[in-house]
């Protein structure tokens, strides 16, 4: 198996520092290089962009602005898939950061399972050697959600885990059903887990 070159980028050097342990930790095929700011961003994917896999990095970081910095990433690296963090979690700033062409905009607040299976869809380095088609058509949200579904948490505990409306829970689930054209929550956790 090929090994994936990921880049991590985040100001804070603690949570640069979990965040590439807990990626070597689940993903020993990964070899990972930290950056600190859209500076050292830019230039090692200047001089390396054609050997990254992937680059997850925090949106509002030093020597950057936010949704411009992505813009810019997703122009001028297309080839390279770009995973954000972000404390702040606004539906417009998501909304312009995935219309800009980052392939997620996930909470630093989720648990780090959800980076890792979104991480593992991009790189395609699941069980079965990729991914069924069907999850590429899912919402950042939708996959949170399916995640929590095939970690056997309830809508109820969902929509504790997530911060939102039992109710909402169950649109997406339903969206998701549909979308993965499954009829129940075993099937779906199967899907994801293929």
């Amino acid at each position: 198996m090929n090994k994936k070159f990921v880049v991590i980028a985040d100001d804070h050097p603690m949570y640069l520092e979990a965040l590439s342990l807990r990626l070597q930790s689940v993903a020993p095929d990964i070899t990972v290089e930290a950056v600190q700011n859209y500076t050292e961003l830019f230039d090692l994917l200047n001089k390396k962009s054609s050997s990254i896999d992937a680059v997850i990095a925090d949106l509002l970081m030093p020597h950057g602005n936010g949704v411009e910095s992505v813009k810019y990433l997703c122009e001028r690296f297309s080839n390279v898939p770009l995973l954000l963090l972000s404390g702040q979690d606004d539906f417009v700033t998501r909304q312009e950061c995935l219309d800009a062409g980052a392939k997620a905009f996930l909470s630093k607040c989720d648990d780090s399972a959800v980076l890792v299976e979104h991480l593992k869809k991009i790189l395609k380095i699941n069980n079965s050697g990729n991914t069924p088609q069907q999850l590429d058509a899912l919402t950042p949200t939708q996959y949170r959600v399916l995640s929590l579904i095939a970690q056997g948490l309830s809508n109820k505990q969902i929509a504790s885990h997530l911060g939102i409306a039992e109710k909402t829970v169950k649109v997406h689930v339903s969206a998701i059903f549909e979308k993965l054209n499954v009829n129940n929550r075993t099937q779906a956790a199967l899907l994801l887990n293929k």
